[in-house]
């Protein structure tokens, strides 16, 4: 039987060789400046590479550390109920989602980088199937854990609110329409 790596594994990968470049002198510019997307840009081909080239990038290795923690663990969560390739579509789209809504909604000219937006999307889709599993401990679990991240989210400082909310938005509906498409295919 062939096992198959699994997209999370890869995308880890990416983030790490990313970060490590970006703390190396092998280059003669800075990855943060041809990768990083900076709020308030007009809307161009290169404002949007740069929308979705910049969730790969992490300003430091605890930065780095928890989302590659988070993205794990979520993509391991989700396993229990969902395809690997399903969870890489959620995944995939938080991150269109999440590089729209720069391109669109951030003004402030700061640099945006991290993956936690489109992790975001996962945790969604995780709190859909907690809400939606029946059990009473853990529609209550699904509400608290949202409740704590959108606290978090806002509270603490140099946490992108936009991308971490637009994240969470796609993992919701994507996960809400596959479970509602579900739920009237077994009826």
């Amino acid at each position: 039987m062939k096992r198959r790596i699994d997209w999370s594994i890869i995308f880890v990968s990416i983030m790490v060789f990313a970060f490590v470049v970006s703390q190396t002198d092998w280059f003669d510019y800075d990855l943060q400046s041809i990768a990083g997307f900076i709020g308030g840009q007009e809307i161009s081909v290169s404002s949007l590479w740069k929308s979705i080239t910049t969730q790969w990038l992490h300003d430091s290795g605890y930065h780095l550390l928890v989302n590659v923690i988070v993205l794990l663990y979520l993509s391991h969560e989700l396993q229990k109920y969902n395809s690997s390739k399903k969870n890489f579509l959620i995944y995939l789209s938080g991150m269109i989602i999440v590089s729209l809504a720069l391109l669109v909604f951030a003004k402030e000219e700061i640099l945006y980088i991290g993956s936690s937006g489109a992790i975001a999307a996962l945790l969604g889709a995780q709190m859909i199937h907690l809400y939606l599993s029946g059990d009473k401990r853990n529609k209550a679990a699904a509400i608290e854990v949202t409740l704590l991240f959108l606290g978090l989210t806002i509270v603490i400082p140099h946490i992108s609110t936009l991308m971490h909310l637009a994240g969470f938005i796609v993992g919701l509906v994507f996960e809400s329409l596959c479970s509602s498409r579900d739920w009237i295919r077994r009826r």
